[in-house]
């Protein structure tokens, strides 16, 4: 018996193949074309596992890699309604999820970003191994590895990635109503 962490790694390596199971299964759920992806429902893993007689962690590995995308993300953040894997919409996409989608933009426009700089500078042939295999195993150590900060700072999920390199937020993020409001003073106010 394998481990679940082991069974969702073995998910996401095998993604790519997966997920052309998926769309030949469910066309509508797992589209090809970018403008026809919609947010799917919140029990998808489950269903998925007992249809194609998968481990539940194996499905969530395998959505992972879907739900990461950035054509995903932009569908969560453009639409309002999640659907089934026949295609039947059954309840709304919540802020959070908004927000979670807005975050992974931004993380995957830093990966690019990061690639492209390095491009730039003529390092292409020479990308450290994190940025050549992301799910290698020294990306496994990077991550693992204890940072200088204190244990509460390293479990946010994302915090904020873009402070310290000159970006801001609304240059990646499709609705600017997940924004805070700027605090700015009109000339009335002084």
């Amino acid at each position: 018996m394998t481990s679940p962490q082991i069974e969702q790694e073995r998910g996401r390596k095998e993604a790519g193949q997966q997920l052309g199971v998926l769309r030949e299964r469910w066309p509508l759920a797992f589209p090809v074309q970018a403008q026809d992806v919609r947010p799917l429902a919140m029990s998808v893993a489950n269903q998925i596992a007992e249809t194609m007689s998968w481990s539940l962690s194996y499905s969530v590995g395998v959505l992972t890699i879907w739900k990461m995308s950035t054509t995903y993300c932009r569908a969560v953040l453009n639409r309002d309604q999640r659907i089934t894997l026949d295609g039947t919409p059954v309840e709304a996409v919540d802020e959070e999820a908004k927000d979670l989608a807005a975050k992974q933009l931004i993380r995957l426009a830093l990966w690019e970003r990061r690639k492209v700089d390095l491009a730039r500078q003529g390092e292409a042939g020479a990308l450290p191994e994190p940025l050549r295999n992301p799910g290698g195993e020294a990306t496994r150590r990077l991550v693992s590895a204890p940072a200088a900060v204190p244990r509460t700072w390293r479990s946010i999920p994302c915090g904020r990635p873009w402070i310290g390199l000159g970006l801001y937020p609304a240059l990646f993020i499709a609705k600017p109503s997940l924004l805070p409001p700027l605090p700015f003073r009109s000339s009335s106010q002084e």
